[in-house]
């Protein structure tokens, strides 16, 4: 929960109400938008570029920076009702501006009721990770909900179904999303679902088949991949390549005293 940790400014439109970790990433959720926050090291040399290992301009500079990658739910509820669960065995506090803030509370699943007339929008931690679902009760109309990512360069869907967001500093992909669809207290059944594209920044997703209006669906996409690699000085990646395991095996060469990884082995 944000107490005081994060400082509201009129370009995070001054409602941060909850955040979250997700690997390197910090994420900052409002009341219809939320926003990844990516560490990236930004270079600048005074005379000459390194082009080959083993030697470096010692007049580079290298800083630490933020980017931040905003999504806004599209002619969203300005207002939805947000409710935290799953509060989590563990606190944090913070320490700002001469105050001590202890005993925040920390949850495992965030909910935005009503984002949309008949959607709901729920976030989770699963192994590390986040996930979310859209949830659309019965009668409400899927083709409302629709996420815009206005700063991403393009976000395109790729042969393999998924959705492949691309920024300065690298990508986020969305696995091609499944459903499920439930009547009252009945077995969940699954239903055909895929993304679909309003424009170079803005998606939603549509049905592959008739779901019964007395039906709930729950659209399950995963974030199965979000890059940022690299460090302090010049890194350079000359190979890259997925083994029998699923693994992602990087060659390349660095400079970098503190390189940025996450959940991998150097």
């Amino acid at each position: 929960q944000n107490v005081v940790q994060v400082r509201c400014s009129e370009s995070l439109s001054g409602d941060v109400q909850f955040t979250a970790r997700n690997g390197t990433a910090r994420v900052f959720f409002g009341h219809n938008t939320f926003s990844y926050v990516l560490p990236v090291y930004d270079s600048t040399v005074s005379t000459r570029r390194v082009k080959q290992p083993g030697s470096y301009d010692k007049n580079a500079h290298q800083t630490q920076a933020l980017y931040r990658l905003d999504c806004e739910f599209v002619g969203a509820n300005s207002a939805p009702r947000i409710e935290a669960r799953g509060r989590r065995s563990d606190i944090l506090n913070y320490y700002v501006n001469g105050r001590a803030w202890n005993d925040v509370p920390a949850f495992d699943t965030l909910v935005y009721y009503n984002l949309y007339p008949g959607i709901d929008l729920r976030f989770r931690m699963h192994d590390g990770a986040m996930k979310y679902d859209v949830i659309v009760h019965p009668g409400a109309e899927l083709s409302r909900f629709s996420m815009r990512f206005a700063d991403a360069g393009s976000a395109r869907q790729t042969e393999s179904g998924a959705m492949r967001i691309v920024h300065p500093y690298g990508e986020l992909i969305d696995a091609a999303p499944t459903a499920e669809a439930i009547r009252g207290d009945g077995p969940y059944r699954d239903v055909g679902v895929r993304y679909v594209q309003y424009d170079e920044h803005t998606f939603g997703f549509a049905l592959n088949e008739h779901v019964g209006t007395d039906e709930e669906i729950i659209i399950d996409p995963a974030i199965t991949w979000a890059t940022y690699f690299g460090g302090r000085r010049e890194d350079e990646v000359t190979d890259a390549v997925v083994n029998n395991a699923g693994f992602l095996v990087v060659c390349g060469w660095s400079l970098s005293d503190v390189f940025q990884i996450g959940r991998a082995h150097v």
